[in-house]
C-alpha cells in the first residue's frame, strides 16, 4: 500500500543512473524501498511525515542526478576545448632539402 502512496512522487523525481521513467516496475519497487528505508533511518515515524520525507528524498535524488550530469557535460566541453587548444598550438615544424634533381622536397609535421 506504501508503494501505491509514492507513485505519484515517483513520477516526478528519478533515481541517481536513470530516470524514473526509464525504470522497470522491478527497478522502481527497488527505488522506493530505498527512498521509504531511507527515511526509516532519519527516524521518521507517521505516514504524513513519510510521505513529506519520500518526496523531499526524491526530489534530493533528482537535482543530484542532474548535477552529475551537467558537471559531466562540462568536463566533456573542457576536456575538447582544451584538445583543440593544443591542436591549435601545436609547433609546426618544417623539413626541406634538394633532391638530386634539383627540386625541393619539404615534410611538415
Amino acid at each position: 500500500m506504501r508503494f501505491l502512496c509514492l507513485l505519484p512522487v515517483l513520477a516526478l523525481c528519478a533515481c541517481q543512473s536513470k530516470p524514473v521513467t526509464e525504470m522497470s516496475y522491478s527497478e522502481l519497487r527497488a527505488y522506493a524501498a530505498d527512498l521509504n528505508k531511507r527515511c526509516y533511518e532519519q527516524g521518521v515515524k507517521t505516514k504524513a511525515e513519510l510521505q513529506m520525507c519520500v518526496r523531499q528524498e526524491a526530489i534530493s535524488d533528482e537535482a543530484n542526478r542532474r548535477n552529475a550530469i551537467e558537471t559531466r557535460r562540462r568536463i566533456g566541453r573542457s576536456l575538447a576545448n582544451m584538445g583543440a587548444a593544443m591542436e591549435a598550438s601545436r609547433p609546426v615544424t618544417t623539413n626541406c632539402s634538394r633532391t638530386t634533381w634539383g627540386s625541393v622536397s619539404c615534410t611538415t609535421w
